[in-house]
């Protein structure tokens, strides 16, 4: 019974953190299927529930935009890789001493990104292709004025307050599933203007690794560090979070990233996105009165089978409703007592949480350079003055390092208006000797002289 109290949870989440990341309802529901299975079975915690996260739909968000779906993919293998290197080192003990308020602060930065990330389906809006949340938040407020869609704003609004007020009044009914059915009946009964999911695979793909670019692995590294650093730490928290709820099991933390690694090596060959431990499905699977890993399987098997048999039915759920539920899970995952509590504990705390906070809203930009880009102003405009076009027949120039080690040295801005090579004469200058240092009027004309030599010379010319 608890498996299919968290499957009926499960849905809506992972189709709305698929759509989310940009790779779409199918990889949400793969990635719970495929993941989660192998977590459980592979996993340190008899109770823990994985699949697609709020926290790793943030963090896939810049990949996609810069990388693509073949991309995201390939981070997932990667950090596969990592997490499983971090098991065998035994490094599932030292992940789990992250300081309370930079895990609260991340807690906070996360969930308001993932609201202001449903702004589009909930004002009934094409999304605006950028990684950054507060542009694409900004460009759907003002194509929501441009024109108002008020049928998907109302729609998101119901769906988030029977959340809310359900999980309140009564926390152990699956009111996600609820709503989210309830409103897709009426939006077909009523032909209501709503974007739907769209056409869903009736089934998994076939696993595979087409998806691999070696040469492109040099660039995801640093992005696979990251999601393994992620998978890390909130599988490792949720896996704690559970020993607090049932008082009697105590997770692995070594295994625990270690079915993580399998999960998330195995899950992109299946078109899954990254997955971690979730600790809202974990909590509900405890609630359920889960003992055992069966619970967690069996919630993997039953999304498999509804891939299979209601992938058209699944197809037919308005977007709007789906922004509902992450809005209200996004409410759900700051709890406000603790976070109050940190900020009045100590000020380096609350700092801390800030910061944290701030750093995770904060734009994510691509590493690199435009080509143009160190070139400073006076850069150009020496190389635009030493490489004028030649006159017809003229000679070409000499180096600029050349010519001044030629002797005749430009006065003042004189050099700016000759010509390479011209004949014509230095300005304030007095006509020279033939056969003196400054008888060959030309820029960069004359011999080798040491330094100073030409000047001395100048000046007995003009004396006598």
């Amino acid at each position: 019974m608890a498996g299919l109290t968290v499957a009926v949870v499960a849905l809506p989440l992972a189709l709305g953190f698929g759509v989310s990341s940009g790779l779409g309802a199918a990889s949400g529901l793969a990635t719970a299927v495929v993941a989660g299975a192998l977590a459980a079975l592979f996993g340190g915690s008899a109770v823990q529930v994985s699949g697609a996260s709020g926290a790793m739909t943030v963090i896939l968000m810049p990949i996609m935009s810069a990388h693509g779906a073949t991309g995201v993919f390939t981070v997932g293998l990667l950090a596969g890789l990592l997490l499983l290197g971090l098991a065998l080192a035994g490094a599932g003990r030292h992940v789990a001493m992250v300081p309370a308020p930079v895990v609260a602060g991340f807690t906070v930065g996360m969930a308001c990104v993932i609201a202001l990330q449903q702004l589009p389906h909930a004002l009934g809006v094409p999304a605006y292709h950028s990684d950054e949340v507060a542009v694409i938040a900004w460009h759907a407020v003002a194509g929501f004025l441009a024109t108002p869609h008020w049928w998907a704003l109302g729609t998101t609004l119901a769906v988030a307050v029977v959340l809310l007020a359900g999980a309140a009044l009564r926390p152990a009914v699956p009111f996600s599933l609820v709503a989210v059915a309830a409103v897709t009946i009426v939006a077909d009964l009523a032909g209501l203007p709503l974007a739907r999911i769209g056409a869903l695979p009736a089934g998994l793909p076939v696993p595979s690794l087409g998806f691999l670019d070696l040469a492109a692995l040099p660039s995801l590294l640093a992005p696979a560090v990251a999601v393994a650093a992620l998978a890390a730490l909130e599988s490792l928290l949720s896996a704690t979070v559970a020993d607090g709820m049932t008082g009697r099991t105590r997770h692995d933390p070594d295994r625990e990233l270690f079915g993580q690694g399998v999960a998330n090596l195995v899950a992109p060959m299946f078109g899954g996105m990254p997955g971690t431990g979730a600790t809202v499905r974990t909590a509900v699977n405890v609630r359920s009165g889960a003992r055992s890993r069966l619970a967690a399987l069996a919630h993997a098997l039953i999304l498999g089978a509804l891939v299979f048999t209601a992938a058209g039915l699944v197809a037919r759920i308005p977007l709007a409703a789906l922004a509902g539920v992450l809005l209200a899970t996004a409410i759900r995952m700051i709890e406000v007592g603790a976070v109050r509590a940190m900020v009045r504990s100590t000020r380096a705390d609350a700092v801390v949480l800030v910061l944290t906070a701030v750093a995770t809203l904060t734009p994510r930009h691509r590493v690199g350079r435009h080509p143009r880009a160190g070139r400073g102003r006076g850069a150009g405009t020496a190389g635009h003055r030493r490489e004028r076009p030649l006159r017809p027949g003229a000679a070409p120039p000499r180096p600029a390092a050349a010519a001044h080690r030629g002797g005749a040295r430009p006065a003042g801005r004189a050099h700016r208006h000759l010509p390479h090579g011209g004949a014509a004469v230095l300005r304030r200058r007095p006509p020279l000797p033939a056969g003196g240092v400054g008888g060959d009027r030309r820029v960069g004309g004359g011999a080798a002289h040491e330094p100073g030599h030409h000047h001395r010379r100048q000046r007995r010319a003009r004396a006598g």
